[in-house]
């Protein structure tokens, strides 16, 4: 494993830890619950995808999701979940 996977690695085994201690010890309303319950699932999915080598694939096609987008968003699952991404991130919040 490289320096700087392992480096994420370690975050995001961190953020994990965080976010289980907040749900359990935290009143949320139901919104929030749901929202940082599919949150820990997306880590939990991608500590599982670094330790067994499949970190940075695609999972519908098998193709490599880019190292940018990864460094950008790497709980991202899927070239199709980044280009819907990428869809919405290019787009003004408010239209001039």
């Amino acid at each position: 494993m490289s320096q700087s996977l392992h480096d994420l690695y370690n975050e995001i085994v961190a953020m994990k830890i965080d976010l289980e201690e907040h749900l359990n010890n935290h009143e949320l309303s139901p919104q929030v619950k749901q929202m940082a319950e599919e949150e820990l699932s997306d880590l939990i999915a991608t500590i599982e995808k670094i330790e067994t080598g499949h970190y940075g694939v695609c999972e519908e096609t098998g193709h490599p999701i880019p190292v940018e987008f990864l460094t950008f968003q790497p709980t991202v699952r899927s070239l199709s979940e980044m280009k819907t991404l990428l869809k919405y991130l290019k787009k003004p919040v408010f239209p001039f």
